[in-house]
């Protein structure tokens, strides 16, 4: 709708794994966007939850894609992944390991240089 949203992960010590989820403001109220519910990474391995950022058109089509970063787990590494979202489905476009042979997580924000 071309009006930002709120997109939210859970922090650590939750049972809830790296559960994304999105959230549309309208001034009303907030309602959960249709389709934006998502386990940005395998459940129960990653239980710390997520970091996320949403304001990067990586890919150049005009939306913003979802950025996460691992929850700071001691026993994973550093990996963050990226996902574009339509308005109703979550399509995964790239992962990556931000810093090889580290743990903890990774904490993510985007901006344009």
């Amino acid at each position: 709708d071309g009006i930002d949203e709120i997109v939210t992960g859970p922090g650590p010590g939750v049972v809830f794994g790296a559960h994304v989820r999105g959230w549309n403001h309208d001034g009303s109220g907030l309602s959960e966007l249709p389709g934006l519910s998502f386990f940005a990474f395998s459940w129960p391995e990653h239980r710390f939850g997520a970091k996320v950022s949403a304001r990067a058109d990586l890919d150049g089509d005009g939306r913003d894609e979802i950025v996460a970063g691992l929850g700071p787990d001691p026993d994973v590494g550093t990996t963050v992944s990226v996902f574009s979202y339509d308005g109703s489905t979550v399509t995964s476009l790239a992962t990556l390991e931000s810093f090889t042979g580290l743990t903890h997580g990774a904490t993510v924000a985007s901006g344009r240089f």
